[in-house]
């Protein structure tokens, strides 16, 4: 079982155009892929003073002279231009750069195709919405969620140019993929379940094998009570690197038995447990789990319209954002792009996929 924070939820979610939605953008959580590297040494022996004369002179005779170029900055005392900077930029950061200008002109020439045009309201609009998202991620603080939003900029490289481009994308996105997204009853019960039913607090311990769970369990039910059973479970998730990560001293956050971003299997456990209580070995997609019920926090079975407002209008922003990513990864299919640059090709034909 895995969880991830609420910010990363919600950032990663909201900021579809700006790379997850783009081929062959990781945000830092995709799977490491090896790469055909062959060539490599012979391209690092050109590259040094052991490397060929010939293609040495033909390489800097291509170089515009660095006299010429802009002035970055002073690094030790010596000055460090754009011309000096330009192979690391290309490697460091050019294939998202690629994508994002990709996905900006082909978007654009889309929306003009459709006859839509964007205001500037609408631009301003996606930055109150992820304002919005962070807030209720930091717990319905605004001035966090602000916060929150100037740090995952920084995180992600997102200055003045790259974040006025995300929001417009956006816009653009939401306005292209209007009128398909509906909130049907069942969802809005779910919804309102989820925000305002129970909710079950306690301690888990993930295993990789249905062994190793029952194993634990065991040690656990050997404490006898329901302290000594609340410390040991601390004690093996502490100990489980699988339950360590995500789960410091295995103490999980609230979880409603309706949402389904935990796993079935633990859902319907938990529904049924009283606090004190131990689950039987839970199967997981993976892996196993023990669960430690030590708290249920009583609902809302009344809540007011203005509440149920809320849970609808966080559901179709929801969907929206999975529409948005649909369509923008269709933008991207559309987009030929054919990098001729050698460093930047060399990192654009072994970027992840």
């Amino acid at each position: 079982m895995k969880r991830e924070t609420k910010v990363g939820m919600v950032w990663a979610a909201v900021i579809v155009a700006a790379c997850g939605a783009m081929v062959g953008c990781d945000g830092g959580g995709g799977n490491f892929r090896a790469q055909d590297v062959k060539g490599m040494d012979r391209a690092q022996a050109s590259m040094s003073g052991g490397g060929n004369t010939a293609t040495s002179a033909n390489m800097a005779a291509n170089q515009p002279s660095v006299a010429m170029s802009p002035t970055v900055g002073i690094v030790n005392g010596e000055v460090l231009t754009l011309e000096q900077m330009r192979p690391y930029l290309m490697e460091a950061g050019g294939v998202v750069a690629v994508e994002e200008i990709a996905m900006d002109r082909v978007l654009r020439q889309q929306f003009a195709d459709a006859g839509l045009k964007l205001t500037s309201g609408e631009i301003s609009a996606e930055e109150g919405k992820l304002i919005e998202a962070l807030k209720e991620a930091a717990g319905d603080d605004l001035a966090r969620g602000e916060e929150l939003l100037l740090r995952v900029r920084a995180a992600r490289g997102l200055g003045p140019t790259r974040y006025a481009a995300l929001l417009e994308r956006n816009a653009m996105l939401r306005r292209m993929v209007a009128g398909e997204v509906t909130i049907t009853a069942d969802q809005l019960e779910q919804g309102k379940q989820v925000r305002f039913g129970p909710r079950y607090r306690g301690r888990v311990l993930v295993t990789r094998s249905e062994r190793e769970a029952s194993a634990a369990r065991g040690q656990v039910v050997a404490m006898g009570t329901v302290q000594g059973m609340r410390e040991k479970m601390s004690e093996l998730a502490a100990q489980s690197t699988l339950t360590s990560s995500s789960y410091p001293g295995g103490v999980t956050e609230p979880i409603s038995a309706a949402d389904t971003a935990y796993p079935g299997s633990l859902r319907t456990v938990i529904a049924k447990m009283q606090p004190g209580d131990l689950s039987p070995v839970i199967a997981l997609d993976k892996a196993f789990a023990v669960f430690f019920l030590e708290e249920v926090l009583p609902g809302n079975p009344n809540p007011s319209a203005r509440d149920v407002e809320e849970v609808r209008r966080t559901l179709q922003n929801a969907s929206e954002r999975i529409a948005m990513e649909r369509k923008a990864r269709q933008v991207m299919e559309a987009a030929g792009v054919n990098v001729v640059e050698p460093g930047l090709r060399w990192t654009w034909e072994n970027r992840p996929r």
